[in-house]
């Protein structure tokens, strides 16, 4: 019998097509789109691991960024462990765990399409890869209608400023609620229900970034909200 790989990514491949708004990005609006994966430990042991990017081929002037359960890296970062930029974050998997392991293109007003792999290994044995994920995309532009270009303008957070909860004007089209804050950090996710108070009494006071997902993982909206607890 064969024997079972460390970890595993899946799916593997990732095979997204994009469809975005003409209009919105002839005018050089910025697009954050994602390619889903998930990382695996398959043993009972913790594993603690790097990854590296390889942008294997991209449209021209596209970027691309990496974001697991640590941190979302600004396009720069090619691993998260690199001696030369100061970047040691090893992600952890527990005994039979899983990170997100995301891959996000960012086409800066370019239709086209990009593959980029993620090579997974030990970081105490880098040159061992363990996994090797597959990311393939496609961004095409295509006129949405009125309706659709209203409904996610009007999409607003409120109260904002907030105090322990916020809600949603609007839930149509929008699947997950994701909260950063302000270094790119995933602080809370939430699956959107209508009429739903959202919780982030835990959160510090100061400004989080709000981002709207729709079924396919890709942000609707982004919204800049203050948090401001009331205090006796």
């Amino acid at each position: 019998m064969a024997q079972q790989a460390l970890v595993s990514i899946k799916p593997n491949p990732v095979d997204t097509v994009f469809q975005v708004d003409a209009v919105r990005l002839a005018a050089g609006e910025s697009y954050d789109l994602v390619a889903k994966a998930t990382l695996i430990n398959n043993t009972n042991d913790t594993l603690i691991i790097r990854w590296e990017r390889n942008v294997v081929n991209v449209a021209r002037g596209w970027d691309t960024k990496i974001c697991d359960n640590n941190l979302c890296y600004v396009e720069i970062v090619t691993s998260n462990i690199d001696p030369t930029l100061m970047l040691n974050e090893p992600l952890i998997l527990l005994p039979k765990g899983k990170s997100n392991l995301d891959v996000h293109f960012l086409p800066n007003g370019v239709v086209g399409t990009g593959k980029v792999e993620l090579e997974v290994a030990l970081a105490r044995d880098p040159n061992r890869v363990l996994a090797v994920g597959q990311y393939n995309v496609e961004v095409v532009a295509v006129t949405l209608t009125n309706t659709q270009i209203l409904q996610k303008r009007t999409i607003q957070v409120y109260p904002n400023p907030s105090g322990d909860y916020f809600s949603l004007s609007s839930s149509e089209n929008v699947d997950k609620i994701t909260v950063y804050n302000m270094v790119g950090r995933a602080v809370r996710t939430f699956r959107v229900e209508d009429n739903t108070m959202y919780d982030i009494s835990k959160l510090p006071d100061g400004v989080y970034l709000i981002g709207l997902h729709d079924k396919k993982g890709n942000i609707i909206k982004t919204i800049r909200i203050s948090k401001r607890s009331a205090r006796p």
